[in-house]
């Protein structure tokens, strides 16, 4: 009756719902109900027999002990929950504990019935309640209140991960374990539900309510309120596609190891779909879909934050934080996205034709997502003919969008990306400040560009993108003015036109008035040994000499972290810490190729004769697949930039017919900033 009472509420909670088709309430009492429903068991055992299903199981069993996933990993993170992560972070798969190894013995629990496995998961379910730490020492169920941005409800991640592994042990081994290894769970779980110092991600909450709904122990029903009590206001809190305004928000969202398993359980268990009834959950799928570009470097999100060097946004895909992006994408996605997904995972991640459904990362509850959400009996499917060309925020402050995203198609590195990022940005630490400007990045021949202004409307604070108007099938005029920058004014207002339309030899068009198109910081190779030694440029102003020996860096220049003098730090992997005097620990990642730091305060620091420093040429050479041109509109006294991308170097002739609307002609098209002109030839 109370998961009825829950459904009930689901629907009123959200607008119009979708429930899945067939769906049924669980009964009292009935598990597991949260990854699968019981009488899904059968069809998963048959998905297991497959040959894709066989080698999610298999890696599942390595990610719990290295080989057959039979015994606990011997091995635990020393350290207790805090700030320092530890240096298990690079150990060998199944060597650590993590605190997601219940999730795994009791999934495997559930597909052998091999009661050894709900044995297991009972063992280390003890392990995380004791306060064991992850692999990663932030995270564990005695961890402090911490996560991605409490701005935006994501708070209690180092703990709710904890919770969640909890509750999903729980669901899976229900029926295997006795009334005192549940009652060992619910009390614990209860027991960091009532601190409120250290609050649990609401999504976390989610997982557990959703677990217990309807549940008795020693015939007391166990405490459980409805699951939107807790999530109603956190969704519409997150952020647009989950990019916030701090450009270190990288992973932002779906960093909260919570969230996607919340959004499948809420699925799977209260038959509502969120990624079709909340329009934030399908943003933060289509972030990938749109924004996933191979690199030297590997894998990365073409995002639009300022100054951030292509090392920023390389997907990490191992980390309990920032990794397993598209399996628990999977996990959200409505089944056509998920087509999608596997086609730009299978063509972009996929190397020597072994796919490893995602579960690169050491953490088992990713294999677990693999084996219930991968579309392994489902067809690829190009994006292109499942999702438009450009995708946007609603309107938000005074009707302005925020984030608008294009995309012309998805061969590899060479598509044509472009992403246009209109929000506010927090200052620095360890950097000087950036300014409240548009943000806006182009991704045109595996090369990537820069809008900036030139003096005038595109450096003041805007709030978004005004005006969008698609003007023609595969162009769009964008302006930062009511009235489509008619108007003269002082400073004139900046707008652009984006064209996808794929003809005459040219793939894609941009055309802006009042602002710049400037080469942005160059990619390079993945290092194949990551070392700090040199000299980094922090700032204009500021530049350090960093000496490391093994896993130690000492900072020896003047600084003003040290007050004047060396501050030291430590590396793990990709991870960088620095112990600031007054200011405590300050947290960082290496790109992988070597040449920057990204800090937790979106500072970044790039080396100094890297390459990196010196931004991508942007001088005209019509024999390159880029062509950057400028003119002037005479009549309102702007500058005028046009950008073609044609891989074979036909950019065609262009000029410009200056006005309030300028019309600019490449070759036998034109191209009008008027937004009633529609498609001219």
């Amino acid at each position: 009756m109370r998961l009825l009472i829950l459904l009930c509420a689901l629907l009123v909670a959200t607008s119009a719902p979708a429930a899945e088709p067939g769906f049924a309430k669980p009964e009292p009492g009935e598990h597991p109900r949260l990854l699968f429903r019981k009488s899904g068991l059968p069809d998963l055992k048959k998905r297991a027999a497959t040959p894709e299903g066989a080698r999610i199981v298999a890696r599942l069993r390595r990610l719990l002990d290295g080989d057959k996933g039979t015994t606990l990993p011997l091995k635990r993170n020393p350290l207790a929950t805090g700030d320092d992560p530890g240096e298990l972070l690079d150990a060998p798969v199944g060597s650590v504990f993590t605190l997601f190894h219940p999730v795994g013995y009791g999934m495997l629990w559930q597909l052998t019935g091999e009661r050894a496995f709900a044995e297991r998961a009972q063992e280390a379910v003890k392990l995380v309640i004791d306060g064991q730490s992850d692999r990663d020492a932030r995270f564990g169920l005695k961890a402090v209140a911490g996560g991605v941005d409490g701005r935006f409800g994501l708070i209690g991640e180092y703990n709710g991960a904890a919770v969640a592994s909890l509750a999903l042990a729980y669901d899976l081994c229900y029926d295997a374990w006795d009334e005192a290894a549940r009652r060992q769970v619910v009390d614990a779980v209860e027991a960091v539900r009532k601190n409120k110092s250290a609050p649990i991600s609401p999504f976390a909450e989610t997982l557990w309510n959703l677990a217990v709904a309807g549940d008795t122990l020693n015939g007391k029903a166990i405490p459980a309120v409805d699951p939107m009590k807790t999530l109603s206001g956190v969704l519409d809190k997150l952020p647009p596609f989950g990019m916030s305004d701090r450009d270190i928000d990288i992973h932002d969202a779906l960093r909260d190891v919570t969230l996607p398993l919340a959004v499948h359980a809420v699925r799977v268990a209260g038959g509502v779909n969120l990624a079709e009834e909340h329009p934030r959950i399908g943003q933060l799928v289509d972030r990938l879909i749109y924004l996933a570009v191979p690199g030297p470097s590997g894998l990365q999100l073409a995002v639009p934050y300022d100054y951030a060097p292509r090392g920023s946004q390389h997907l990490s895909r191992t980390g309990l934080a920032g990794g397993g992006e598209f399996v628990q994408a999977m996990a959200m996605a409505t089944p056509k996205r998920r087509a999608a997904l596997r086609f730009i995972y299978e063509r972009f991640c996929v190397r020597d034709g072994e796919n490893d459904f995602d579960t690169v990362s050491p953490y088992p509850h990713r294999a677990v997502l693999a084996l219930v959400c991968w579309p392994i009996d489902e067809p690829a499917k190009d994006p292109g003919e499942i999702v438009p060309p450009v995708v946007m925020s609603d309107s938000g402050n005074k009707g302005a969008i925020s984030i608008c995203l294009f995309r012309g198609g998805w061969k590899g590195p060479d598509d044509v990306v472009i992403a246009l990022m209109a929000v506010g940005q927090d200052g620095r630490v360890l950097a000087e400040p950036r300014r409240k400007v548009l943000r806006h990045r182009i991704w045109m021949h595996g090369q990537r560009y820069v809008l900036q202004g030139k003096q005038s409307g595109f450096d003041r604070d805007l709030h978004g993108i005004v005006q969008i108007k698609q003007v023609a099938e595969r162009r769009w005029l964008v302006a930062y003015a009511k009235d489509w920058g008619e108007r003269a004014t002082h400073p004139n207002p900046a707008r652009l036109i984006v064209d996808l339309e794929r003809r005459d030899g040219i793939e894609g068009v941009l055309i802006t008035e009042e602002i710049m198109i400037n080469g942005d910081a160059p990619d390079a190779k993945r290092a194949a040994k990551l070392d700090l030694t040199g000299d980094w440029r922090c700032s204009s102003a500021l530049t350090v000499t960093i000496k490391q020996d093994g896993d130690q860096f000492r900072v020896v220049s003047d600084n003003p972290w040290g007050r004047g003098k060396p501050v030291d730090g430590k590396v793990v992997g990709s991870q960088v810490s620095l112990m600031r005097l007054g200011n405590g620990l300050a947290r960082g990642c290496l790109a992988p190729h070597g040449h920057a730091i990204m800090w937790e305060d979106g500072a970044v620091w790039r080396r100094i004769g890297s390459g990196l420093e010196a931004p991508i040429s942007a001088t005209p050479d019509p024999k390159q697949p880029v062509l950057i041109r400028q003119a002037t509109n005479k009549g309102r006294n702007t500058l005028m930039c046009v950008l073609t991308y044609s891989p074979a170097a036909r950019h065609g002739e262009f000029a410009v017919e200056v006005g309030n609307f300028p019309v600019v002609t490449i070759g036998e098209r034109k191209f009008s900033f008027n937004p009633e002109s529609g498609t001219q030839k």
